[in-house]
């Protein structure tokens, strides 16, 4: 088995924040191509959770806190956003990140080999003793992403790369991937366009994929069951993914019921409106990835998801306001290159349907579909476990 339960049998050591969806996304997927790839480099995976205890236990826990109480916005969200400006701040924060990282060190010590994080702030925390492979998979790059010292930089984009070299980072320590895309769903990618597109350009039933962000920012909730209850009142098909939260779960089927709106949480339902909870990450990707042959757009705030806008050729509707600094970089991303639309009130939501129907008879939804399918590489995770085996050769 390419993973081992003892860091010191491993020659690469994956380091998780399980905070958000987006960061361990990423992480995620790297792991398994690696494992996949080069089943002879044996793995190592953990967790700032996991790896630590008493005290830096609750100071990852306040981070946590932080990213979910961020979502409303405010003083609480800037001071998440100060905290992940470390690699440009160390000195407002070294207290901290000594608390942070010191049973992560511990873990960590002795280990030779390299060290691969996709959060920059322990990017920032390890990359002063640890030979680290900063894995950065979102596509735009806010200031608190740019960490020096790293020895290597994953990037999806050559524009992303670019924004890195601008930030100070040598051009020599960055590697170009393509979009950090669910390896599930590249199979069938290319048959999933097609029948995409014959369903945008007919007069038939649509089916919307609507994802909230891990911190579920109260307005994206509410935008969500608005634009569900229309959905179904013109006659689509929503899919709401709740990630492993039942609580979350529990909450859109009880807006539904209040609304009047038939529901089930069976994928294969054929209810008017569906509420998936997964399991786990992994068995979310694999939900989604049974329902990709069905899905012609998704609703969701411009984050981690906005690769498939760009790269499969799914049009996005995205959910407002913008949390946080990555989401209004990745909107402008994706409006700029009209492979989206936004949704920015409620009375937005309430009108889904006659949005929707106006781009599909102009043949605009189709277009969208075209403007992002093809264009950039989906190999993301398979080309960064690549960069990361030739450095572990080293």
């Amino acid at each position: 088995m390419p993973f081992v339960d003892e860091i010191r049998a491993a020659q690469i050591a994956f380091v998780c924040t399980e905070i958000g969806r987006g960061h361990p996304h990423y992480l995620d997927g790297l792991a398994d191509q690696l494992s996949r790839k080069y089943p002879d480099i044996m793995c190592y995976k953990t967790d700032v959770f996991a790896a630590s205890g008493g005290l830096p236990r609750l100071a990852w826990g306040l981070v946590r806190n932080l990213y979910i109480w961020g979502s409303k916005g405010g003083i609480i969200s800037s001071l998440y956003g100060s905290l992940r400006r470390v690699g440009q701040s160390r000195q407002s924060f070294s207290g901290l990140l000594g608390i942070l990282g010191r049973d992560v060190e511990k873990r960590l010590t002795r280990f030779s080999g390299h060290v691969v994080v996709s959060h920059p702030l322990l990017a920032a925390i390890l990359s002063a003793r640890f030979r680290v492979i900063y894995q950065h998979g979102e596509l735009v790059v806010p200031a608190e992403a740019i960490v020096s010292g790293c020895q290597g930089i994953l990037v999806p984009l050559p524009e992303t790369a670019e924004r890195f070299i601008k930030g100070g980072i040598p051009a020599s320590q960055i590697m170009v991937t393509g979009l950090c895309v669910e390896s599930a769903l590249l199979p069938t990618a290319s048959a999933d366009y097609s029948r995409r597109i014959d369903r945008l350009q007919a007069d038939m039933r649509l089916t919307v994929a609507l994802f909230s962000s891990g911190a579920c920012p109260p307005p994206h909730l509410k935008k969500i069951v608005l634009m569900t209850v229309a959905l179904v009142a013109g006659g689509h098909r929503p899919i709401i993914f709740t990630g492993h939260s039942e609580n979350l779960a529990g909450w859109f089927s009880k807006k539904l019921r209040q609304a009047g709106v038939k529901h089930d949480d069976s994928p294969t339902s054929g209810a008017p409106a569906i509420v998936v909870r997964s399991e786990s990450r992994d068995h979310e990707n694999r939900r989604v990835a049974y329902l990709s042959n069905e899905i012609d757009l998704f609703a969701a705030p411009a984050h981690e998801r906005t690769n498939w806008a760009l790269g499969l050729g799914i049009p996005q509707l995205i959910l407002a306001p913008h949390v946080g600094s990555y989401a209004p970089l990745n909107a402008y991303l994706a409006l700029s290159r009209n492979v989206a639309i936004e949704v920015t009130s409620e009375l937005d939501a309430r009108g889904i349907c006659t949005t929707l129907d106006s781009l599909r008879r102009g043949g605009e939804l189709a277009r969208m579909a075209a403007r992002g399918f093809g264009r950039i590489s989906l190999e993301g995770f398979a080309a960064g476990a690549d960069h990361i085996a030739q450095m572990s050769s080293r």
